[in-house]
């Protein structure tokens, strides 16, 4: 009585099938001509018929998840018996196909404009967009992003897809008005479409015919990356991101580290971090801690210095190398002081940043875990306090953001500074959504540094104007860029006037550091005061890592002034030694620590025993060194994440929360 309406109900959800698919077709083809050069295409064509057949797989994959609901409709249909509530059913998918046509355009759309910022798919650090103030992200999205045209374009999506969709299911005739018996081999028919329909909607969802049903090394068919980056489509990659963001604090066993890092024993990844034998007992912790922290005597042979540890928003060091119109008078204290080049910062974000400074945690997000109202052995702040200085955190932004205020306090910072603290040392300070502007926020550093205290001080700083929406003040007076400057090919593809902004905003923080280093260096603190000065992360928006090369994808700076007592024979230098955020305790520890143990997971970068072609550099992306060095590089660098990971799942289970 009704086959031949599920029989026309079924064409219904394959003419929505199709749509879904077309769509993600679509977005993909943009996403090609916007992203990949057909020279590279050409040099690769050979990889290109792999790259439809599993872009295909994984598009059909979306779209058989997208059909479980109106497939469980077109099922039920038989026990309907209301004419009405079919209608209605009917119309209910109409709504609901174009409902999803129009999220998958958005997210699409998405993940376009990401890759456009980040030179990659959505990943855990999309997530990072939700932490930021509502009115700074909308001013961000709309200062950034063409929004009229995306509207309008998701728009003209949803009405077609609605009439299309309309098409498809109000074209199904309700079989029992219709007073034709209907035959065996109709049921028969049906029986055999239904079967095939589903048995095809279960292969679309396992995405493979194979043993192994489709996965993530599906997403790689060639060498070249580019061309690997044209299959993923929106809704797998926002998948992979949630897991990746859901098992941050993943625990493993032994074993399980051991496998995925591919090492036998705990011994040999121990040997190869500690490059040395060292006496094992049964208390893993106990040997972890061997290995991880290093001793420090009396040693000292010269009175303790003030340290300061800047970390600067979005610092990247292409940019810095694009001439003086970019550095705005920073040059000069490059050309005075030492300044690495080959650095990298170890965790790629802020909030990652500022963790993996401070407590060294392998585990991103742990200001957001309970394991926050705990204080690590790890803490940056331990062996200073046990070495008589006192320490403080200052930064310009609200220090409530991702619980800065709770986590650092009980990491033994013994003063915490931020945006309302400096608002009211200095009440006419300015500010935007993101914090304190730079030039009152390093204002109140310099204050601190000049003041007469009872012990040295440890200060770790961070500035936030160099972030979206990249506001700078009225006042502020930066150079104008030369012509054509924001049209280099060094730049992404998002539009001159957003290039301009991020240069100009970074640009001002050039200006202010540099005025900062020169009025410091005017003052009684230069006699007597340690600078590092680095960056949090690269600048993930507007430069273009397939021209101008990987080196620089996660690449900061790392700025050091020493004061006369401390300078070398061979100071100034600029090294090229390859180091990370990891190298930057172990190079203060010989001139401030002392009675203590601390967490060494770097080298001393100072150390002029350990020669360019024996030094490495760490991300959690890559890691760089001498073409010579890089296979060894690489092995330590797994066994120290490895014992890292390993040595925090043991702290963590101490911990009851």
């Amino acid at each position: 009585m009704r086959a031949k309406y599920m029989m026309s109900f079924m064409r219904g959800l394959l003419i929505s099938s199709a749509l879904v698919v077309g769509i993600q077709m679509l977005m993909r083809t943009i996403f090609t001509i916007m992203n990949v050069p057909s020279s590279i295409i050409a040099e690769n064509i050979s990889d290109i018929p792999m790259v439809i057949y599993n872009a295909l797989r994984f598009d059909l994959q979306i779209t058989a998840y997208v059909a479980l609901l109106p497939t469980v409709i077109m099922l039920i249909q038989p026990l309907v018996t209301s004419s009405r509530l079919r209608q209605w059913l009917k119309h209910f998918c109409s709504w609901y196909y174009m409902v999803a046509i129009v999220l998958l355009a958005i997210l699409s759309a998405i993940d376009l404009c990401y890759f456009i910022n980040f030179n990659s798919h959505i990943s855990i650090t999309f997530f990072d967009f939700f932490d930021e103030e509502p009115l700074s992200l909308i001013q961000s999205i709309w200062d950034d992003y063409p929004v009229v045209w995306m509207i309008l374009g998701v728009g003209a999506i949803g009405f077609i897809s609605k009439k299309a969709t309309n098409w498809a299911y109000l074209k199904v005739k309700d079989a029992t008005t219709n007073n034709d018996a209907t035959t065996n081999l109709s049921y028969k028919a049906l029986t055999i479409r239904v079967v095939m329909y589903l048995a095809v909607m279960v292969l679309c969802m396992r995405g493979s015919v194979d043993r192994c049903p489709l996965q993530v090394e599906d997403l790689v068919v060639s060498n070249e990356e580019r061309i690997n980056n044209i299959i993923p489509n929106a809704p797998y990659m926002l998948k992979k991101a949630m897991k990746e963001k859901s098992v941050v604090f993943d625990m493993k066993t032994t074993q399980a580290l051991l496998t995925e890092y591919g090492f036998k024993d705990l011994k040999e990844t121990i040997d190869i971090v500690a490059d040395a034998n060292i006496p094992l007992t049964n208390d893993t912790l106990s040997n972890l801690r061997k290995v991880l922290f290093c001793h420090v005597g009396d040693t000292l042979q010269q009175k303790q210095p003030n340290i300061l540890l800047l970390c600067c928003e979005s610092w990247s060091n292409y940019l810095l190398h694009m001439g003086p119109v970019v550095q705005c008078g920073i040059e000069k204290h490059f050309a005075q002081d030492i300044v690495f080049d080959n650095f990298q910062s170890v965790r790629n974000g802020t909030i990652a940043t500022i963790e993996n400074i401070t407590v060294s945690t392998p585990y991103p997000r742990l200001f957001r875990s309970g394991y926050r109202k705990y204080c690590l052995p790890s803490s940056i702040a331990i062996p200073f306090i046990n070495s008589g200085y006192s320490c403080e955190f200052l930064s310009g932004m609200d220090l409530s953001w991702e619980n800065c205020n709770d986590a650092l306090k009980m990491q033994k910072f013994s003063k915490l500074t931020g945006k309302f603290d400096i608002l009211k040392e200095e009440p006419k300070a300015e500010y935007n959504s993101i914090g304190v502007y730079d030039e009152y926020m390093l204002n109140a550093l310099l204050r601190r540094l000049n003041e007469k205290t009872a012990q040295p001080q440890m200060i770790m700083a961070m500035t936030t104007t160099n972030h979206p929406p990249l506001d700078i003040p009225s006042h502020a007076k930066v150079p104008t860029l030369p012509k054509d400057f924001c049209k280099q090919k060094c730049f992404n593809n998002v539009g001159e006037k957003v290039v301009e902004k991020y240069l100009k905003a970074f640009q001002y923080f050039d200006i202010c550091l540099a005025h900062f280093l020169n009025e410091f260096k005017k003052s009684p603190a230069a006699e007597n005061t340690i600078i590092m000065i680095t960056g949090d992360h690269n600048v993930r928006s507007i430069l273009n890592y397939n021209v101008i090369g990987k080196r620089w994808q996660n690449s900061v700076p790392l700025y050091i002034y020493l004061p006369p007592y401390l300078r070398g024979t061979n100071y100034p230098v600029h090294p090229k030694k390859w180091g990370c955020h990891y190298d930057i305790l172990a190079t203060l520890a010989p001139f401030a620590l002392k009675n203590t143990d601390y967490m060494k997971l770097g080298n001393n970068l100072l150390d002029n025993s350990i020669t360019v072609e024996q030094s490495y550099s760490y991300n959690e992306e890559q890691t760089r060194a001498e073409n010579s060095y890089l296979p060894k590089a690489k092995r330590i660098t797994a066994a120290r994440e490895m014992l890292l990971r390993l040595y925090f799942q043991k702290v963590f289970a101490g911990i009851k929360h």
